[in-house]
């Protein structure tokens, strides 16, 4: 069924040349010859594939590009979106967190705390972590810090305040003692 006179080193490479020399050009064949006459009866945009992911033969292939995926991403030669978008992972969910680099974030509260100007390389990173939602702004980033701050200032005097006591209470505890 391979056509050459190869030699293998494991059966492994064998299947892997199998399908992908044989098997998998005559499912193109197929899957086009049945988009051609089967998907216009339902409508456009519309096209028969198969899923290669769940061939067991092929994962060599799929490693191959995990590993040289990974590499281009380590490299910088590709960003976070593309490497998903090679691996057929999709789009990032709404709202999911970008891996965050703690000392760089670090570096720009830091620089931030010190020289108000840096608010706007840190409101930047942040957006592009998601750490804030898309739309917002310096302004508002900075009020909610004075929001949290505030929050964080009443729960901090809040648990360093003894309760106040009314001076009544302990005249009607008296009388209650008195009583019994």
């Amino acid at each position: 069924i391979v056509p050459g006179a190869s030699t293998y080193n494991n059966v492994r490479e064998a299947k892997l040349e199998l399908w992908e020399d044989t098997i998998l050009p005559l499912l193109d064949k197929a899957t086009d010859a049945l988009d051609a006459w089967l998907c216009p009866q339902f409508g456009e945009g519309l096209r028969l594939g198969v899923d290669l992911d769940d061939i067991p033969a092929l994962e060599p292939r799929r490693e191959t590009k995990r590993k040289s995926t990974v590499e281009l991403l380590e490299k910088g030669v590709i960003d976070e979106d593309e490497a998903r978008e090679a691996l057929d992972y999709g789009d990032r969910p709404a709202g999911a967190l970008k891996k965050i680099d703690a000392p760089v974030l670090s570096a720009l509260i830091a620089g931030a705390k010190g020289d108000p100007a840096l608010f706007e390389p840190l409101h930047r990173y942040m957006l592009s972590v998601g750490l804030v939602p898309p739309g917002s702004t310096v302004e508002g980033l900075l009020a909610a810090a004075d929001a949290a701050m505030g929050d964080q200032e009443a729960e901090l005097a809040a648990a360093t305040t003894p309760p106040a006591q009314d001076p009544n209470a302990a005249d009607q505890e008296d009388a209650t003692n008195v009583d019994a």
